[in-house]
């Protein structure tokens, strides 16, 4: 015999409805549940008790509390039109409790800017700072703002743009981030290295990899391949495994704005859907915004990277 208890649920007039809802579909699943079991051996009678005694109940569920709505991206300029009265009231007579708010700047590669009004480090571009002030003028709009040395090519966002280190604009670079270097760490940078990697889409055979690289770049760092299925949405099956180099030949650029170039030919072919550069120490020389924020010669840059297959001439097929 299976016994079954519910509390009675009290808000603003929806415990009668909410409740017999529940009951209803609780029935159901009993009885298709009941079915299942007695196609399968023999019939079986279920006996279900409803017990709606308050003195009896097990847990209390407020609709009011247990259901709610999110708001997720906005175009800018849309909150008062949003919130404006019609829609508030809208919402409210619902009888919904919670509005919670999400957003999704870090999947898009973006900036938040929490409150709209700040300075950027270098006029209108580079390291934003948000004001303090919450008052003057009143926030109704945050936003996201796309980095200009962002690093993916395709996110969980709106996919708008190339990734700088395979645009092919050697104008362009990536960066990382400075804030895990010893500036802001204290420590060694081997002890928080920072990495790149490349996602082929499916597993192809490479046996050479090129990096030109912007400033700063990397003086130490190491390349590898992923011996299992899926390297970003699951990690923990599998491993990174160093990729023995054959050669590394590295050649310098006249262009103060550039770093070296690193050509790299494996010692054979692997078969993989991810190639990592792992990098541990940097050259700390600063990037096209010069040296008056620390924070542009920290870290690595890279303007271009190429993966793929070299044939006997030297040649490599991207």
């Amino acid at each position: 015999m299976q016994a079954f208890r519910l509390s009675r649920c009290i808000s603003r007039g929806m415990d009668k409805r909410f409740l017999i809802s529940v009951l209803v579909l609780w029935i159901l699943s009993a009885g298709l549940s009941g079915e299942r079991r007695a196609a399968a051996t023999q019939p079986i009678v279920d006996l279900v008790v409803v017990d709606v005694t308050p003195a009896h109940k097990i847990q209390t569920l407020s609709p009011q509390r247990a259901i709610g709505s999110t708001v997720d991206k906005e175009d800018a300029g849309s909150i008062p039109a949003l919130y404006s009265k019609h829609n508030v009231r809208a919402m409210l007579d619902s009888g919904l409790g919670w509005l919670s708010y999400r957003l999704y700047t870090e999947l898009s590669d973006q900036d938040w800017h929490w409150n709209p009004i700040g300075t950027f480090s270098a006029r209108d571009s580079g390291y934003w700072t948000s004001s303090a002030s919450t008052h003057s003028p009143s926030i109704s709009d945050s936003f996201g703002y796309r980095l200009p040395h962002r690093g993916n090519t395709t996110d969980q966002g709106n996919n708008e743009s190339y990734s700088r280190v395979d645009d092919g604009d050697p104008a362009t670079y990536w960066k990382s981030d400075p804030y895990l270097t010893h500036l802001f760490t204290g420590d060694p940078d081997e002890m928080h290295p920072q990495w790149v990697v490349i996602d082929l889409e499916q597993p192809r055979a490479v046996n050479a990899i090129e990096i030109d690289w912007a400033n700063p770049y990397a003086t130490d760092y190491s390349v590898a391949f992923w011996t299992g299925d899926d390297a970003i949405g699951d990690p923990g099956t599998s491993e990174w495994s160093p990729v023995p180099l054959a050669a590394r030949n590295r050649a310098s650029h006249s262009a103060n704005r550039l770093g070296p170039s690193d050509a790299l030919r494996f010692q054979n072919s692997v078969t993989t859907r991810f190639i990592r550069v792992l990098m541990s120490r940097s050259s700390n020389t600063c990037d096209t915004h010069g040296p008056a924020d620390k924070r542009d010669c920290a870290g690595y840059a890279i303007a271009e990277i190429r993966l793929g297959s070299k044939d006997s001439a030297g040649v490599l097929t991207d």
